[in-house]
């Protein structure tokens, strides 16, 4: 598979959609599209899941989007989570441009990216252990939150008594 569908989308002119001279609706951001940042490293790759037809999204900035040729042939959870294994970085590497404080993907070059694509039952068995993967890495990231918030309130409480 080559990951032809990358597109770059920078700033976005404010205003109702249908009045934006040049918009192209190929760029609202969809349900299974993949949202990655394309400056600095770790390369962080998510799906977008909550995303209605009605919602007018698209990527911009440091942001870029994906979309699947043939989402019936490639699960998006699957890619999302080989693009963040330690192999997928290794296969985006080549792609990566460093200057002296700021490292980019370059997009055009990674549309030729070619990625492994097991089998439809294996990529659905590799989808569900990234997504319980990031499930582990979402109720982590709470209790380190909620344990960050309870020192500091136990700090200003003993500073301010």
């Amino acid at each position: 598979m080559t990951t032809q569908d990358l597109t770059y989308i920078g700033a976005v002119p404010h205003g109702p959609v249908e009045a934006i001279a040049g918009f192209n609706a190929r760029y609202l951001l969809r349900r299974s599209d993949l949202l990655f940042n394309v400056r600095n490293r770790p390369f962080r790759v998510s799906v977008i899941e909550a995303i209605e037809p009605e919602d007018l999204v698209v990527a911009s900035g440091i942001l870029a989007s994906l979309r699947l040729h043939d989402p019936a042939t490639v699960d998006p959870y699957y890619l999302a989570g080989l693009l963040r294994s330690v192999y997928g970085q290794a296969l985006v590497q080549p792609y990566i441009q460093t200057s002296t404080n700021t490292t980019t993907i370059n997009l055009k070059a990674l549309s030729q990216l070619q990625v492994p694509l097991p089998k439809w039952n294996m990529q659905q068995q590799l989808a569900q252990m990234f997504r319980q993967l990031d499930e582990v890495r979402r109720n982590t990231d709470a209790v380190v939150e909620q344990r960050a918030y309870y020192a500091d309130a136990a700090i200003r409480l003993a500073v301010e008594a």
